[in-house]
């Protein structure tokens, strides 16, 4: 999971159906990458964002630039995803940081109860990674502290990636 530059842009309902194409291709000229887009979400490394709000500066298309996070594929969406995250077009998949929160589940105690305390948190996911070395979850930004709690309840905590 990294952190990249969301830019939703605001086009102008009276441009040209290819307007949007050359904005496009004038981001790919000033070499700018894009990871990803939907709609009129861009995706970009967060090094290459004044880039990309560079050419939409020469176009006069007003934007907002924001952080999001970037999952990987073996990430598991819930049924709320949607509220929080998008799958991209070419197959990316974001989440937007000003509405949710990456945490780690972590044992605290030598008697922690990582299993329950998973089991419990995941009634509350929006997306989650488990691997064998890790238990990664996106929570609503507003219920990190009920997280920190149903974690400690089971000897446990959460470190919070971002």
């Amino acid at each position: 999971m990294k952190v990249v530059t969301g830019i939703e842009m605001q086009l102008p309902a009276d441009k040209r159906p290819g307007f949007y194409a050359q904005i496009v291709k004038g981001i790919a000229e000033a070499a700018a990458g894009l990871l990803d887009r939907s709609g009129e979400l861009l995706f970009t490394e967060q090094e290459q964002a004044d880039a990309v709000a560079g050419v939409l500066t020469h176009y006069r298309v007003p934007y907002i630039c924001g952080d999001w996070a970037q999952l990987g594929e073996a990430w598991t969406t819930d049924a709320l995803w949607s509220d929080y995250g998008l799958d991209a077009r070419a197959g990316g998949r974001f989440v937007d940081l000003r509405l949710a929160a990456a945490g780690a589940l972590e044992p605290a105690t030598d008697r922690a109860e990582l299993e329950q305390a998973w089991l419990q948190l995941l009634e509350h996911q929006l997306a989650r990674l488990q691997t064998p070395g890790a238990r990664q979850l996106l929570i609503d930004r507003q219920l990190t502290e009920l997280a920190d709690g149903i974690a400690a309840a089971y000897g446990c905590r959460m470190r919070w990636l971002l």
